[in-house]
């Protein structure tokens, strides 16, 4: 979006005349709005942190309020590498001894292979 379209929402959501707002966590961050009655997050947040920090947009004026985090499991792969600070060499090393090992052109057997 431009600069202007961004301001738009943003001024259009605080102000009141736009009920529904798909954004970032960063544009969810930046507000302060007493009555949002609503969070739903489409991916994990980075930590339980983050998450009290985003689901707490909602609700602060007291009334009721939900928070809603839709993920698969899978989808927690991403923040468990990224808690971990570093991959699983085993794997890794696999791979490179396999692929050093092996002359020409590696394929995988289940995958469709066409000429450039």
């Amino acid at each position: 979006m431009s600069s202007a379209d961004r301001d738009g929402v943003h001024d259009g959501f605080l102000e009141g005349s736009l009920d529904v707002v798909v954004a970032t966590s960063a544009f969810g961050m930046g507000i302060d709005k007493p009555d949002v009655r609503f969070v739903l997050h489409a991916s994990v947040p980075g930590s339980l942190d983050a998450s009290y920090q985003e689901i707490g947009r909602a609700g602060r004026e007291g009334q009721a309020a939900r928070a809603i985090l839709a993920f698969r499991a899978k989808d927690l792969a991403m923040q468990r590498f990224f808690a971990a600070g570093s991959v699983d060499p085993d794997p890794v090393d696999q791979v490179a001894n396999s692929l050093e090992d092996h002359e020409g052109p590696s394929v995988r057997a289940n995958c469709a292979t066409r000429p450039i």
